[in-house]
């Protein structure tokens, strides 16, 4: 949940940061 509030928040700053983030999320989901 922390980890989503931190992608709103980048999506606020910075565009780029949240599709960073989007695949950061998105590869640890894949692992589990």
């Amino acid at each position: 949940m922390c980890s989503f509030l931190v992608v709103l928040r980048a999506k606020i700053y910075n565009n780029y940061t949240l599709f960073i983030w989007n695949l950061y999320i998105m590869t640890i989901y894949n692992i589990r």
